[in-house]
């Protein structure tokens, strides 16, 4: 038996598999070459399908649907969406200044709702009717079993007789003001009894109640005067905006000058 050669490698020879159609060599015959030889490929497996070289291309721009390119917009369409946008930033800004006037100060919108009328008119407010039943201007007031209160120098009794009844609730219209045609405010007087007032009286629902509120005011500014009358305004709770009724006393120069002397404050 003769011995192999020191430093050399003997190759054991791979047999061959037979491929479908009988042959023993090749691709098709299922022998894959190997470095050092050959071995079987398994029938499952299959070579992917490679391109020749240099036949690889880029993928295609983007195109729309219909398979061509997106026109640019046109001329026309872009000019008039501009002059739409610039049409519609003009009239927000006409309506922003148009509603500026609008806009309620603090004052304004702490203010009551005021009901308005004439003399004589039946005011309607949201919890009670008022209408003034009469005007009277004196320089001195007289309650019986009273001494006379005579009014200050400058000064005249403005004496209003106004009717009232509630809406739904008994209530008490203490609050009442003389209010001039340039804006200024008197308060009832001090100088008369409590009780003679309507303002210290319950006004009740569908049931009218008369009384009398007197302001102390310089002749000066009875022209054009109002009654204002209404709740007082709870100061911790309970509506705080409270209806008002404002009347139109009827009063002129004329009506001024012809104050009389003494009134007669009748009896409650």
């Amino acid at each position: 038996m003769a011995l192999p050669v020191a430093g050399t490698v003997q190759e054991r020879p791979v047999p061959a598999m037979p491929s479908s159609s009988g042959t023993s060599s090749g691709a098709s015959s299922g022998v894959w070459p190997g470095e050092t030889g050959q071995f079987a490929r398994p029938d499952w497996f299959t070579p992917p399908a490679q391109e020749p070289p240099g036949t690889s291309e880029s993928p295609p721009a983007a195109e729309s649907r219909t398979g061509r390119a997106p026109r640019p917009e046109p001329l026309w369409r872009r000019v008039l969406r501009r002059v739409v946008n610039t049409v519609l930033g003009l009239a927000l800004i006409a309506a922003a200044v148009s509603l500026q006037p609008l806009i309620l100060d603090a004052d304004d919108l702490d203010a009551p709702i005021t009901s308005s009328g004439g003399h004589g008119d039946t005011v309607r407010t949201a919890f009670f009717d008022a209408r003034v039943e009469g005007v009277e201007i004196a320089g001195a007031l007289q309650q019986k079993d009273r001494p006379r209160v005579q009014a200050m120098s400058g000064q005249v009794f403005v004496v209003v007789k106004l009717a009232a009844m509630a809406s739904t609730r008994a209530l008490r219209l203490k609050t009442a003001r003389l209010v001039t045609a340039d804006g200024l405010k008197f308060h009832t007087t001090e100088r008369l009894d409590a009780g003679a007032s309507l303002g210290d009286k319950w006004v009740q629902p569908r049931w009218w109640s008369s009384g009398l509120y007197v302001f102390e005011v310089p002749p000066s500014a009875l022209p054009g005067a109002r009654l204002v009358v209404a709740e007082e305004t709870p100061l911790l709770f309970g509506d705080q905006y409270l209806p008002e009724a404002s009347i139109d006393l009827g009063l002129d120069a004329a009506k001024a000058r012809t104050a009389r002397d003494v009134y007669q404050v009748p009896r409650t």
